[in-house]
């Protein structure tokens, strides 16, 4: 009894790996930057590119962050048992006018020639 009993599980396990249940395949996907160094966040994760993320197939948003550059908002398709490249380009961000003055007035004037140079 207990052998026949071990040849059902058997053949049951047998069928459900044969029918595609066993674990869902992944794919694989590395996040880049440019410039690099960004924070990027996909799938709820957080990292600093470049990084690398395996998840279940689909598409994703993902977001990057980098100080003084425009972030930026785009979307990656994973598949399964595929791998996939993504770089991110991020804008650096100009100074307003109240910046650009404030940095001006911060600047330390260079002295040539007796004269101070702004």
């Amino acid at each position: 009894m207990l052998k026949s009993s071990a040849l059902h599980l058997l053949g049951a396990a047998c069928l459900l790996v044969a029918a595609g249940c066993g674990p869902a395949p992944t794919g694989r996907v590395t996040i880049a930057s440019s410039p690099p160094g960004a924070q990027v966040t996909l799938n709820g994760k957080a990292c600093t590119a470049p990084c690398d993320f395996e998840l279940a197939p689909g598409e994703y948003p993902v977001v990057a962050t980098l100080l003084n550059h425009e972030h930026v908002e785009d979307t990656v398709t994973v598949t399964a048992n595929g791998r996939a490249y993504k770089t991110l380009h991020l804008l650096r961000m100009l100074p307003t006018e109240d910046e650009a003055r404030q940095l001006h007035l911060r600047r330390k004037p260079a002295k040539t020639g007796g004269a101070y140079q702004f």
